[in-house]
């Protein structure tokens, strides 16, 4: 009996998953769970030259760390670099040390899209959870759009491995404002979690991208050059005002070790709890006004701080105090603390008005930072508190990025199946004519090698047909029409 050479309808009638046999057994899966990172400072180092700091005994007090481990894109694709990975990974954890690993690639081609991920991916699969950050970092020029077709592959693996890793575009193109505009053009702002800036790069122009584009978004200062350990202070007090999220830092070992083991005394200002605070919104007044500040507010502990120096080339006189007026509802005792040494003093003078919740503060002043901590935190003195959360609606972009981690977490989980399939495809010439009902039972093989496709037993309006069955074309949707969700090179769909 032919069959007519048109198609009218297909309907998939069941589908049923069958993981019974051994050989189709499920692999083990990804880890659940989503913690964030820990660790806001980093010691940048590379397999070749390990920073001893890192897996040295610190004190229990210290401020958290990371190793920001930079590896080529050219060494991933040696099966030797990934298992020296493993074991630095394995090292750096049992001292409690985060894991920021960096590949440094070009920009890749076109035609080099595929095997760029799949070297990517291997790091990925090997490191899983034991990754806190992945940071892609761009060497030299390249098209924004292969740029950005790349992340997002790295991102869909990190993070259907990984949940709570983030993902961080870094390079020096993180600088130019044009190309950045570009990459976040098509659509990434779902995949990549920060962008990672070169030092000696400006900040302010990744700090715009990210404000225009995800505000949710961090931004990283890598590479901080070291030359005294008073550097690493310094650049962690003025990341206070610059809104940098974390810091990788390299110099010499000695200058290292002595720099993070000052900040135990300023550790109390480096985590995330810590907001920075509008000085109009708290009416602060300083006399002299010629000084750099920055307020800072801790969430967690309710405390108020202020850190403050004489600003480089002020004019006149170098002022030897400074005065700082405040309205604070919560009273307290004020001091100054020095953050090299950590250790405290109490303010020149200090008065406070009840009626106006206003404190005036005389304190030191020298060219080099000081921290006034207003003496407000209520830590001891609350007993409950309340978090408020909200829901945003998600985008269409953060729709198709999630549904694409979700798949490649079930891909990474399932390293083989079967399924059982029946198929019903219904043909109408008119609509008086009873048509034929063309029913397929059938067997579906996938694994990561690919897939394949039995008939296991083929029917028209009731009547099974055997090995002499007429010709009769397969359904494959996919051959007319590109999935949206797919992740692909061109984003020929808009929404």
């Amino acid at each position: 009996m032919p069959l007519p050479r048109f198609l009218a309808h297909a309907a998939w009638a069941c589908v049923v998953l069958a993981l019974s046999s051994p050989a189709f057994a499920q692999a083990p899966a990804a880890a659940p769970g989503a913690e964030l990172p820990r660790a806001r400072i980093a010691i940048d180092e590379t397999l070749t030259t390990p920073v001893a700091l890192l897996t040295e005994r610190r004190s229990a007090t210290g401020v958290p760390l990371a190793a920001r481990l930079r590896v080529s894109i050219d060494a991933l694709r040696d099966a030797a670099t990934i298992d020296a990975i493993d074991t630095r990974a394995t090292t750096l954890l049992a001292r409690d040390v985060s894991l920021w690993v960096v590949v440094e690639s070009p920009i890749p081609a076109a035609a080099d899209l595929e095997a760029w991920s799949t070297a990517v991916n291997a790091l990925i699969t090997r490191l899983r959870t034991r990754v806190a950050w992945l940071e892609i970092s761009f060497v030299g020029p390249g098209e924004p759009r292969l740029a950005a077709f790349a992340l997002k592959r790295a991102s869909v693996d990190l993070h259907s491995a990984s949940p709570g890793a983030r993902l961080l575009a870094g390079g020096i193109a993180t600088g130019d404002a044009a190309w950045l505009e570009r990459v976040y053009a098509e659509e990434v702002a779902s995949y990549v979690d920060g962008l990672a800036v070169p030092s000696g790069t400006s900040a302010d122009v990744a700090i715009a991208a990210i404000s225009k584009h995800d505000a949710g978004a961090l931004v990283a200062s890598t590479g901080a050059p070291i030359r005294q350990w008073t550097d690493i202070v310094d650049a962690e007090l003025a990341r206070l005002d610059a809104g940098i999220a974390l810091t990788s830092y390299e110099g010499g070992l000695e200058y290292l070790r002595r720099g993070v083991a000052a900040l135990e005394g300023v550790g109390d200002l480096l985590g995330g709890d810590v907001v920075k605070l509008d000085v109009a919104a708290a009416s602060l007044t300083l006399t002299p006004s010629s000084v750099s500040t920055t307020l800072v507010y801790d969430t967690t502990r309710f405390g108020t701080a202020l850190v403050y120096s004489r600003r480089p080339g002020a004019p006149g006189p170098p002022a030897d105090a400074l005065d700082v007026a405040i309205t604070l509802r919560a009273g307290g005792s004020p001091s100054v603390r020095d953050p090299y040494t950590g250790q405290r003093r109490p303010p020149i003078s200090t008065s406070r008005d009840p009626a106006t919740s206003r404190v005036t503060v005389r304190v030191p002043l020298r060219d080099e930072p000081y921290i006034l901590d207003f003496g407000d935190g209520l830590a001891h003195a609350v007993s409950e508190r309340s978090d408020v959360t909200g829901r945003t609606e998600l985008s269409v972009a953060e729709i198709i990025a999630r549904h694409q981690q979700a798949r490649a977490a079930d891909d990474r989980a399932l390293e083989r199946h079967v399924v059982l399939a029946r198929m019903e495809q219904h043909f109408r010439p008119t609509t008086t004519d009873p048509g034929f009902d063309v029913v397929t039972e059938n067997r579906f093989f996938a694994d990561r090698a690919g897939v394949e496709w039995e008939e296991l037993s083929f029917s028209v309006n009731g009547t099974k047909w055997g090995s002499d069955r007429p010709a009769f074309p397969l359904l494959q949707p996919e051959k007319v029409l590109s999935p949206p969700l797919d992740l692909r090179l061109d984003a020929d769909y808009r929404y």
